[in-house]
């Protein structure tokens, strides 16, 4: 890993947004599993849990 927490974090804002536009919600839920985890790796853990959270409603939600 490099450490590009910041550039990840905006290039999976940006797909979770493109994935939610075009109606794809297991990329939209993949996007916020991934953003949790950088944010646990960024020792955040509080915030991560929210996004793991969310994330792990939209996959029951959707059957996943």
């Amino acid at each position: 890993m490099r450490y590009h927490y910041e550039e990840a974090q905006l290039k999976l804002e940006e797909a979770q947004s493109e994935f939610i536009t075009i109606g794809s919600r297991l990329g939209a839920a993949q996007c916020l599993q991934s953003l949790g985890d950088i944010l646990r790796m960024q020792h955040q853990h509080q915030e991560a849990h929210l996004k793991l959270e969310e994330a792990q409603t939209e996959f029951i939600a959707i059957g996943n």
